[in-house]
């Protein structure tokens, strides 16, 4: 099972693995509550290249993703970043992608999708547009995160100014060009850096000066999980109907036809899907695909959750009919057997 290009730099310190498609990814270093304090009050990072990327070139390469992501393309600025996906014609998430806009090209991150996967689907809809489309193993990304990352990256980059959210600026190492990107789908504090491989042996040894600390999985999916973000194969999977997600900074209502818009309208102008991911707190653990209830009434399942250290309590994440998403609602969730009390947080 394959590591990651930047496993060398940190896996003697790995306590323990886990598996993310065909990755084997780190879990814990050390304490992963550890991992997840510093990683908000200071500074962690956190590998992310396991991510593919896939570029797009070509005169057509706008209207080419117009056509076909949630988001509105031809409204994006050079350098703006932006997350949109793909859906079926059922209104369903085929790929969730982080669209990245450049000068003379569109960089597109398949999350945890393998990006020749996606690639092959995009050639399927290419017809006569002119546009070349090719995935770059060569990219590879890292995240930092914490209170203390914008100070670290204007010291390691020597600039005074940070992209705006949602934004990227092109920041130089050793000569070598860095794509900074403002994100914030896990953290008010959270920085991507897609750097080709050959140059990033310089800059990893260059934030470790500024930190030691690397966040595992563990210490990652709780971030995530209250942050509420959303996970490709566990969170998100192909009968996952877009609007039941309920991200709606994800598409654009009002631009022109793209694949599944016809059903996500469709459920918009009947007021609300028939149920909502949405988070519930508890005081013990429960397992995933747990199912949910209501007076002995099923009405949900879970798909994430984690223990939150600070709060000493437990947080997950589920889809439940939409009639029972209100702040407060009891829920009797059966996991393993065991009856647990929860309470949904809007």
């Amino acid at each position: 099972m394959p590591q990651t290009p930047f496993s060398q730099y940190y896996k003697k310190n790995v306590h323990s693995w886990t598996t993310l498609g065909e990755w084997q990814l780190p879990k814990e270093f050390s304490d992963w509550e550890e991992e997840y304090s510093v990683g908000i009050q200071d500074v962690a990072l956190i590998d992310l290249s396991f991510r593919g990327h896939i570029k797009i070139e070509g005169s057509d390469r706008v209207d080419f993703l117009q056509r076909l992501l949630t988001i509105d393309i031809k409204a994006m600025n050079l350098g703006d970043f932006k997350t949109g996906c793909w859906l079926t014609g059922r209104g369903c998430i085929r790929f969730v992608l982080d669209v990245l806009v450049l000068e003379k090209e569109i960089w597109l991150d398949t999350h945890e999708t393998n990006p020749e996967e996606v690639k092959q689907a995009f050639e399927a809809m290419h017809f006569s547009e002119d546009i070349k489309c090719e995935t770059n193993g060569a990219v590879s990304s890292i995240m930092i995160v914490g209170n203390k990352s914008s100070e670290v990256l204007k010291e390691v980059f020597n600039i005074e100014e940070l992209p705006k959210v949602q934004g990227s600026k092109k920041v130089f190492f050793d000569n070598e060009q860095i794509v900074l990107i403002n994100e914030k789908s896990i953290s008010e504090n959270a920085y991507q850096l897609w750097v080709y491989e050959e140059s990033a042996s310089k800059l990893i040894s260059k934030l470790l000066k500024h930190t030691k600390l690397w966040m595992g999985f563990k210490a990652l999916n709780a971030v995530r999980v209250q942050k509420k973000y959303p996970l490709m194969g566990q969170d998100i999977k192909e009968t996952t109907q877009f609007s039941d997600l309920g991200f709606d900074e994800w598409a654009n209502y009002n631009k022109g036809c793209y694949a599944g818009q016809e059903v996500v309208n469709r459920i918009r102008n009947l007021g609300h899907p028939a149920k909502l991911w949405t988070a519930i707190s508890s005081q013990e653990e429960i397992s995933l695909d747990s199912k949910m209830h209501v007076d002995n009434k099923e009405v949900g399942w879970i798909t994430s959750s984690t223990f939150l250290p600070k709060e000493k309590n437990y947080l997950s994440l589920g889809y439940l009919k939409y009639d029972y998403c209100r702040q407060g609602q009891k829920l009797q969730v059966l996991s393993e057997a065991k009856v647990i009390e929860a309470t949904v947080i809007v």
